[in-house]
């Protein structure tokens, strides 16, 4: 799906106040008559709401005429939705009587007071891409900070997300990175995969790892990622060690005989029949096996004990088989 946002052009032959700030004449203008090219995103409008009310409106509203010749807020959008909300039948707006460029200029650099989230930068950077000829682009990309062509990518491509996937772009709960993910799912997908991530509240590393599964998973098992999602041992997971119960339920999912593996494992470790003193827990990942030993002993000649039983230990076959692999693993001991 492409978000089209159409050309923009100045104000020409409005009569009206003018700004000593900016150029341009002030006009009030029916708030329902209003549309608006989003540039918020995250930031709730209630306090804002109340702030209006409070103390009136302290800055207009910018707006350009739209190829249908109606007014178009392009920095605004929140005082508009609040003005709305409040129920105010009209608004102050100025229109700036300087090339478009200039106007971006203007409001991008109003907007950056505030400081953009990553959202609100995409929003920004489609809305100049759609408005702006490709060489008014550069000052563009200066200012909004976007040196490299990859990350211009996953820009323009996350202006297709869904509402909740902007909104946890916006919060953090989603990088940039992921974006490259999504490129061919459906909203229905993209929203399955962000709740799954809202229950479970993954690190940085393991939102990645978990996408390449997904995408792995939706290529070999031929099924929509919603559909793999809807697995009962999986929506039910959530909580404090939900993170941890997702990652295994999708690597044993991706990679069966991983699975088949860490089973043996889980056996030959019962074999073992481990002093109480001792403990040894296993946390296979794709490359290698953690492993962490933990001894409790109360002197120096119960640890060294406890070492002698522990040298002993490796020479059973129940202990080698621990760390024994197939084809499909590398395995190494740390």
């Amino acid at each position: 799906m492409e978000t089209i946002i159409p050309p923009l052009r100045p104000f020409k032959h409005l009569s009206g106040y003018t700004d000593r700030r900016w150029p341009g004449p002030f006009f009030s203008v029916p708030t329902d008559e209003l549309t608006s090219c989003r540039l918020s995103v995250g930031r709730p409008i209630d306090e804002l709401a109340k702030s209006i009310d409070s103390i009136g409106l302290l800055h207009a509203l910018w707006v350009a005429q739209g190829p249908d010749g109606r007014a178009m807020v392009i920095s605004g959008g929140r005082r508009l939705a609040a003005l709305r909300l409040l129920g105010r039948r009209y608004v102050s707006c100025l229109a700036p009587s300087c090339e478009m460029v200039t106007m971006m200029l203007m409001v991008f650099t109003d907007n950056l007071s505030r400081g953009y989230n990553e959202a609100e930068k995409a929003l920004a950077w489609n809305l100049a891409k759609n408005t702006l000829k490709e060489s008014e682009l550069e000052s563009i990309k200066e200012m909004l900070n976007i040196p490299k062509q990859e990350r211009l990518s996953a820009l323009e491509r996350a202006v297709e997300l869904p509402e909740n996937g902007l909104l946890a772009l916006a919060a953090g709960r989603l990088d940039l990175d992921n974006i490259t993910a999504f490129s061919h799912w459906s909203r229905a997908e993209i929203s399955s995969a962000l709740d799954l991530f809202d229950r479970t509240l993954p690190s940085r590393q393991n939102r990645k790892q978990w996408l390449e599964w997904l995408n792995d998973l939706r290529r070999i098992e031929a099924i929509s990622v919603d559909y793999l999602l809807q697995d009962p041992q999986l929506s039910a997971l959530g909580g404090p060690n939900g993170e941890k119960q997702v990652r295994d339920f999708l690597l044993r999912r991706r990679f069966p005989s991983l699975s088949e593996l860490n089973d043996r494992r889980a056996q030959s470790l019962k074999a073992l029949k481990l002093p109480s003193a001792i403990k040894l827990q296993l946390d296979p990942q794709l490359e290698d096996i953690e492993t962490t030993i933990k001894l409790t002993f109360t002197d120096t000649a119960d640890l060294k004990n406890l070492a002698r039983k522990l040298l002993e230990m490796t020479d059973q076959q129940e202990f080698k088989s621990l760390f024994s692999n197939d084809d499909s693993c590398k395995s190494t001991t740390r």
